[in-house]
């Protein structure tokens, strides 16, 4: 059976360190790395290939549409996950990023719009003008899968392919732009492929 394109792959309102938090994965076009040992989200994006940007701004809706007006004014954190990295724009297009930006700029509380990536999907002018758009109370985090400081066991176990090099680069753009890095852990669960 199909997957409804227009559908997201979860969401959740939930309690956590930051207070309410809104945490969803966009059905998107899975992952173009792909060879991460532990990640299970590019297996829940089969056939996410023909996802458009107008698919994505109605999962968007979708998701928002679910939570009271009461919820949406408490919300602290928003975390995006998608079945690829939240800034690779054949992905997840910058259209429907600043769709989603815009929207959550007006959150009354929000302090915090999480994005999963993986780090060469990083650009400086994306960052630049998703700031542009969620102003100085909200501060940007990027998340990527760093898991274990071991590089033979971060690279060659796990197959991340994220170099010193490539942290550090994009560490340097993080701090220009005033925006925080998450480290992920990625486990996937004995009952998933």
């Amino acid at each position: 059976m199909a997957k409804d394109k227009t559908k997201p792959l979860f969401h959740w309102y939930v309690d956590s360190a930051h207070g309410k938090e809104l945490v969803f994965a966009l059905y998107t076009r899975p992952c173009r790395y792909g060879r991460c040992a532990f990640c299970s989200l590019p297996n829940m994006s089969e056939g996410g290939e023909a996802v458009s940007a107008a698919d994505i701004e109605k999962q968007i809706d979708y998701i928002l549409s679910h939570y009271s007006q009461q919820e949406i004014n408490n919300l602290v954190k928003i975390s995006v996950y998608t079945a690829s990295s939240s800034l690779d724009q054949e992905c997840l297009p910058t259209r429907s990023l600043m769709y989603l930006a815009l929207k959550v700029s007006y959150f009354p509380k929000l302090k915090i719009l999480s994005l999963e990536t993986r780090p060469e999907y990083v650009e400086d002018w994306e960052l630049k003008a998703l700031q542009n758009v969620l102003g100085e109370k909200i501060l940007l985090e990027i998340g990527i899968g760093y898991e274990t400081h071991n590089l033979e066991l971060r690279n060659k176990i796990l197959e991340k392919g994220l170099t010193a090099k490539a942290l550090h680069r994009l560490l340097i753009m993080l701090s220009d732009n005033k925006a925080s890095l998450k480290s992920l852990f990625n486990a996937k669960t004995s009952s998933q492929p």
